[in-house]
């Protein structure tokens, strides 16, 4: 049935709606890093998940390991988590540009959560690093010394998103929490990360974008934010078929311990699809 489906097996997780759309669909060569930072990524679990006619309204409800890709967890501990999103007119479209000039405003409003337990394992690291929150670039793994080795750390994290397309033009941004408490420490961790992208198909093959994204992954302490922008143009032979994608990046790293790090990069990228 259209609005009761099961699904279990490993797959992603129903968090971010950046990570849910594939990578060939989107006008950057990767993902924000905010998506990056926050997203708890593939897993083994099983969900009801489905959607009213018309894709006005859309759900997702899971239970995961909460260990990561390719791991059967050892502990009793599992990772609960739900996604609902809300749509005008359906389903905005497959993938962040419109290209096909929607005719009627088309937007979308989605929320997710979930919650999680990790144990502190190493003096940096966690039980697991394949959560991207927990990695060394997530939220979470990057505060990893905050904890004391051994104990247990209750993880909550939650996003509202958007989704906007009309004429050729599109909007698409997010908003992350994650909150993290050692459960002997007591230490509490309060971060978020949030990007926005827009997007216009300027000639009939020929789109345009550029995106803003921002990470602060403590929000007790000051000097340790990442941001990054991109710019994007992608000429589409056949839409996502085939395209190349010409894209300029600048990563900025407030370091609290030495002088503002700063990364520059040219991608050039060919995609086709068969």
């Amino acid at each position: 049935m259209d609005l009761l489906q099961i699904q279990a097996g490993q797959s992603k997780t129903w968090y971010g709606r950046e990570e849910l759309q594939n990578d060939g669909v989107l006008m950057f060569a990767e993902r924000s890093i905010a998506i990056d930072a926050f997203k708890p990524n593939r897993d083994i679990g099983a969900s009801l998940l489905g959607y009213a006619p018309g894709n006005v309204f859309q759900y997702a409800v899971g239970v995961f390991g909460g260990d990561g890709q390719g791991t059967l967890r050892a502990t009793d501990h599992v990772m609960p988590m739900g996604r609902v999103v809300w749509s005008t007119f359906g389903d905005p479209r497959v993938g962040e540009p419109d290209l096909s000039r929607s005719a009627v405003p088309r937007f979308s409003i989605g929320a997710n959560a979930f919650y999680n337990e990790l144990k502190k394992s190493t003096a940096t690291a966690f039980e697991s690093l394949q959560p991207n929150y927990a990695s060394a670039t997530g939220w979470l793994g990057q505060n990893a010394a905050l904890f004391q080795t051994g104990e247990n750390v209750d993880i909550g994290s939650a996003g509202i998103d958007t989704q906007f397309a009309w004429l050729g033009f599109s909007f698409q941004g997010e908003y992350l929490i994650g909150h993290a408490k050692g459960e002997t420490s007591n230490v509490n961790l309060n971060s978020r990360g949030f990007y926005g992208e827009i997007g216009a198909m300027v000639l009939a093959q020929l789109g345009l974008a550029c995106r803003y994204s921002n990470i602060d992954s403590n929000r007790a302490v000051s000097g340790d934010q990442q941001s990054e922008v991109n710019g994007s143009i992608n000429w589409y032979f056949r839409k996502h078929n085939a395209k190349l994608l010409l894209e300029y990046s600048t990563l900025h790293r407030q370091l609290k311990t030495a002088e503002p790090a700063n990364d520059h990069y040219v991608r050039v990228q060919f995609q086709l699809y068969t």
